[in-house]
């Protein structure tokens, strides 16, 4: 009696192919399943796919993101960075505070959600009232499906309170900062994505807050500015692996800068913009983690908050304040 022979590799690719056309078989591998699923069933943003049943949706402008089948995806959520103020003739001013940023996973039936990227807020401009100085504008909010981030806080000039948002914008000599966790420019309190500002000292301004933690509290009298919080390290993603595989009119937006900024701590972003200083006193602090904005000094250029990471700008003395970092989405499952 012969030996029993094993079904070689294409007999079983036929009786596969078989299978998969029956009707028992109608939806095998087609990942048209509920739930998490397996394979691409969305479509909106700059799309790509980093392996198998992995895709990936960046938002750097609004949109829309349309699921075919019900899906779990995970998302980050950034709102815009607020602007840095300027004092305009010799004073000190505050830095922007970081838009909020929300992350997680979410349960989603198939339909069509809405996506906003809030802009950054736009710095003080010194030229408007030359004695007087102006506070940097806040962000603009951001939002995936039902989850929304405010955008920051603008720095103050002077002794001008701080604006509240996502976290809040710094003060001067000594004034009152701008608390987090606000929709921006108002008390309204929302779901936790950042913190407080600092007030400064004599001659020298505070930063923003952080959406990783409140701005640092290392200004000193006729000294150093302040330092802006910290963006926030975000588990479970990979700025490298990103920019690497997306498409290059999507690292042309988001630019090396900010591949380098976000990848600086494994994927940290937002962080509030330093404080600008009057010229007869110490340094200015430098950019915060996460893409904040370096305070300025006497005619020195402030920097702005990183795009597409939320960051606030610095603040700046005889100069324009630094423009907030504008917001962004970022879908994947």
């Amino acid at each position: 009696m012969s030996p029993l022979r094993s079904i070689s590799g294409r007999s079983f690719g036929k009786l596969l192919e078989g299978f998969k056309t029956s009707t028992l078989g109608q939806g095998f591998g087609s990942g048209s399943g509920s739930g998490s699923g397996s394979g691409p069933a969305g479509s909106g943003g700059v799309e790509f796919e980093l392996e198998l049943n992995s895709k990936y949706h960046v938002y750097t402008e609004p949109g829309s993101f349309i699921l075919s089948v019900p899906k779990t995806v995970s998302y980050i959520v950034v709102g815009g960075g607020g602007g840095g103020g300027s004092y305009g003739v010799s004073g000190a001013s505050g830095g922007g505070g970081a838009g909020g940023v929300r992350y997680g996973t979410l349960e989603l039936s198939a339909g069509t959600y809405s996506v906003e990227v809030g802009d950054g807020g736009s710095g003080g401009d010194h030229t408007a009232s030359p004695t007087a100085g102006r506070n940097g504008t806040p962000g603009n909010y951001s939002q995936f499906a039902t989850i929304r981030s405010e955008g920051g806080g603008g720095g103050a000039y002077y002794t001008i309170a701080g604006q509240n948002g996502a976290s809040g914008g710094g003060s001067s000599y000594g004034g009152t900062a701008g608390t987090g966790n606000r929709i921006a420019g108002t008390t309204t309190p929302v779901p936790q994505q950042g913190y407080p500002g600092n007030g400064g000292d004599s001659w020298v301004g505070g930063g923003g807050g952080g959406a990783g933690g409140a701005a640092l509290n290392d200004s000193t009298s006729q000294g150093d500015g302040g330092t802006g919080g910290p963006g926030l390290a975000v588990p479970g993603w990979s700025a490298a692996t990103i920019y690497a595989n997306a498409p290059a009119t999507l690292q042309s937006t988001l630019t090396s800068n900010w591949n380098t900024v976000v990848s600086a701590d494994n994927f940290t972003i937002a962080g509030g913009g330093s404080g600008g200083i009057y010229s007869g006193a110490g340094t200015v602090r430098g950019a915060t983690p996460g893409g904040g904005g370096r305070g300025a000094k006497g005619n020195g250029a402030a920097g702005a908050g990183v795009d597409y990471t939320g960051s606030g700008g610095g603040g700046a003395e005889n100069s324009p304040g630094g423009d907030g970092g504008k917001g962004i989405v970022m879908v994947k499952y």
